[in-house]
């Protein structure tokens, strides 16, 4: 192994040119699929968060007989929430709200049926509300919203969402103010299904029970997370693709530098046949030697590969994320074009001739 590493350290610059290919090629794919990663994790994150048994039906105006005629002919519906969107992001919605899409209290509660019914002037704050009015933004005080005067009954648990922005129909729920929906005509619904195998059927069925209505748009979270996903796997193929095409090109360098090494090492392979190794150990050392150029590349690629991600967390407002699977495809892809370079190479030196060598 020192006779190898020698041999290779003879020719330093030669061998760190022919290993630029792999360092960049490693260094790429940690980094690129360390964004798809990210970039996955944060859409299906946002999908989730809509809920996956969730039907989100928009209109420019639902009236109740629309809001009944769905919640009594629409089978499978657990519940719905009706809402109404208001300037300022306040909404009006209906209690049911919270337990369709999960939202956690920091204090107080949430708003009752008996708000709607008596129309209690009350409101509940989203966290980053509560928080710019500093302690005037807990529940029993007072808050003036326009020329009506509401009691804060509740802040709502702070959520994450996406520094990026949301490019999904996403409502930033830290930032909204909830009030009591009284019975009047919404702007949207949230259906929430018994179980994700009937989200598919619903929208035809919506369709068809609102066939008057061709104003409205069908969100369904279940169907953007199937297409996230696809998109995802196409968007990791492509990566792949292109870290690949940069592998190549630094095993067609590791090809040339060990081509080269065999040319002019020709006396040395003479000289080990005349003193007894055989074809399989000329074979070995050069391959040996192809895969240590492969493997001072895939460990300096992945070095440059985990602090380009960190840069780009920092400089951007992406959020890789570094996988092990990520690592260790990156690590058997150079391995792999690492021996595929040396194969030729060294079966062209297993098979100098070892007379011919020597007159050299």
């Amino acid at each position: 192994m020192r006779s190898l590493i020698r041999s290779l350290m003879m020719h330093r610059f030669r061998s760190f040119m022919s290993v630029i290919g792999v360092m960049i090629g490693v260094a790429s794919l940690v980094t690129m699929l360390s964004i798809g990663e990210g970039t996955k994790r944060e859409t299906l994150a946002q999908i989730n968060r809509l809920g996956i048994q969730n039907i989100f039906v928009k209109g420019e105006s639902l009236s109740l007989l629309d809001q009944r005629k769905i919640t009594e002919n629409l089978p499978g519906l657990v519940q719905s929430a009706s809402l109404v969107s208001l300037s300022g992001n306040r909404v009006k919605t209906s209690p049911s709200l919270q337990a369709i899409l999960k939202l956690e209290l920091m204090q107080g509660r949430f708003l009752c049926e008996l708000d709607s019914v008596h129309k209690h002037q009350v409101c509940v704050l989203g966290a980053a509300v509560a928080r710019s009015l500093g302690p005037k933004g807990t529940p029993g005080q007072s808050l003036r919203i326009r020329d009506q005067e509401m009691t804060i009954v509740g802040v709502l648990a702070e959520r994450e969402y996406s520094q990026n922005g949301n490019a999904l129909p996403i409502r930033n729920h830290d930032q909204t103010i909830y009030l009591p929906l009284h019975s009047e005509p919404a702007t949207e619904m949230i259906l929430q299904m018994k179980e994700p195998a009937l989200v598919a059927t619903a929208p035809p069925l919506i369709g068809r029970i609102l066939q008057e209505r061709k104003d409205l748009e069908l969100i369904v979270p279940q169907e953007l997370l199937n297409q996230a996903r696809k998109s995802q796997r196409m968007f990791h193929l492509v990566l792949g693709l292109i870290a690949a095409t940069s592998l190549l090109v630094g095993g067609i360098g590791i090809a040339n530098v060990m081509m080269a090494s065999v040319y002019e090492r020709r006396s040395e392979i003479g000289i080990r046949r005349a003193v007894g190794a055989t074809k399989r150990d000329i074979l070995r050392q050069f391959l040996i030697e192809s895969l240590l150029l492969t493997a001072g590349g895939t460990v300096v690629g992945l070095a440059l590969g985990l602090l380009f991600s960190v840069l780009v967390s920092f400089v951007t407002e992406w959020t890789p994320v570094i996988t092990v699977w990520s690592i260790v495809l990156s690590i058997g892809m150079a391995f792999i074009m690492g021996l595929s370079a040396g194969v030729y190479p060294a079966f062209q030196a297993s098979n100098v001739d070892p007379m011919e060598a020597l007159r050299v």
